[in-house]
């Protein structure tokens, strides 16, 4: 795999970002309907509660996987809610939002596609950073001693 760059991010994500509000439209929309169940409205609380805590399984203070991780647990929410509603109650909720299931997958496995790609390339960037501090160090330390005496 190539490391993952700043163009990439900004092809993968411009899109999902700018869908955030009628994400949000579509959490809001299905949280007040009276036809989703209580259950259903605890899952859209719990992924909101995740985007709000402080304590989430990628720590916010990590840039872009941080908010990452917090906009995939509330898509992962509201498409578990589209899953077991019943299509007739959730089919106008999408179509006011601008939305559809096809979307909501696709923004769902680009999120994950681009958290790993990210993953992957800090670590090997960071290993290799790792290794050549390692060996300035090594000559540093252990290097050619000098003839001079």
């Amino acid at each position: 795999m190539e490391e993952y760059r700043l163009e990439d991010l900004k092809h993968d994500l411009m899109p999902i970002l700018k869908r955030m509000p009628a994400y949000a439209k579509l959490t809001a929309g299905l949280a007040k309907d009276p036809r989703i169940a209580k259950s259903d409205k605890a899952k859209l609380a719990a992924g909101l509660g995740y985007l709000a805590s402080p304590i989430d399984l990628i720590p916010g203070i990590i840039p872009i996987l941080g908010q990452l991780d917090d906009i995939l647990a509330v898509l992962i929410a509201v498409n578990n809610v589209l899953s077991s509603s019943p299509k007739e109650i959730i089919e106008p909720h999408l179509a006011e939002a601008g939305l559809t299931y096809a979307i909501v997958d696709k923004d769902i496995v680009t999120i994950k596609r681009v958290l790993k790609d990210i993953s992957v390339t800090l670590v090997k960037k960071t290993g290799r950073g790792l290794l050549k501090a390692g060996r300035y160090i090594g000559k540093k330390m252990f290097g050619p001693k000098s003839t001079r005496g």
